[in-house]
């Protein structure tokens, strides 16, 4: 039967069997541990980077890091310190499960963590879009996901939530199109103002020529008529494409003594 220690009997157990040299004995390969945990780490998440996607391989890179590290605990415990190999697992049991009583919010991030790592719905990298966050991830971790915002802001998001948001993966396709909806005057010739629009298309080099620009007719609203112009490029260009095209779009209509009512951009 397994007795569990008292505080008494491991003080004394301390007091009885360890002695400077094995104390120092202790220190030296408890340093070598972790060193070997780093290293092997480090080379085995190398190695499987050309197989694997990055945030498969910093959750491998965790888990041998703890795995080598533990074990060599158990070694140091088992040998320089001689413990009792009954009494040091049965106070790692009353540890873990102390752990898991006082930490439970951690259970479900760490389950969602390993969730999306499988579903894998987007990369290191990529923008997306959580909640009013956008911004490119930074690390999946296995309890939470850092992204930077646009303005340099490190956000923390549990992976517990990220599973329960609606999330968009904007990085997820190699192109993007961008919608910009816009209201003319009633006098203007809208066959001229489509003219126009698709010179602009034309004479942008970032502006791609398939999927085709289109310049599409919505109606009559209260501002004038309404028409879309839907223009494609390649995605990780996206927000300086979005700004240099307004600019150019609003030159080009200006030059033409066409004014824009109102502009809409539906895309993030």
């Amino acid at each position: 039967m397994i007795s569990f220690p008292s505080p008494g009997d491991l003080i004394k157990s301390f007091e009885l069997g360890i002695s400077l040299k094995v104390l120092v004995q202790s220190v030296l390969l408890g340093g070598l541990g972790y060193l070997t945990a780093r290293i092997t780490s480090t080379l085995v998440s190398k190695a499987l980077a050309k197989h694997i996607t990055a945030h498969h391989c910093m959750v491998f890179r965790y888990i041998i890091f703890w795995i080598i590290l533990i074990g060599f605990g158990f070694g140091i415990m088992m040998g320089p310190l001689q413990l009792d190999i009954n009494r040091v697992g049965a106070s790692f049991l009353v540890l873990l499960v102390g752990i898991g009583i006082s930490a439970q919010s951690l259970v479900p991030n760490f389950i969602s963590g390993i969730a999306l790592m499988i579903e894998k719905p987007f990369a290191i990298g990529d923008n997306i879009v959580i909640n009013e966050w956008l911004g490119e991830v930074l690390s999946i971790d296995l309890l939470s996901t850092k992204i930077r915002t646009r303005d340099n802001t490190l956000v923390r998001v549990p992976n517990e939530a990220v599973l329960k948001t609606e999330l968009r993966n904007l990085s997820h396709f190699p192109i993007r199109r961008l919608d910009i909806s816009m209201h003319f005057n009633f006098k203007e010739d809208l066959d001229h103002v489509k003219t126009i629009l698709f010179d602009v298309a034309q004479h942008n080099p970032q502006c791609l020529d398939f999927p085709i620009p289109e310049a599409i007719f919505l109606g009559f609203g209260e501002y004038g008529a309404h028409i879309q112009l839907s223009i494609w490029c390649k995605q990780n260009i996206f927000f300086d494409f979005k700004d240099e095209f307004q600019f150019a779009l609003h030159k080009a209509l200006n030059a033409n003594g066409i004014k824009i009512a109102t502009l809409y951009l539906p895309n993030i």
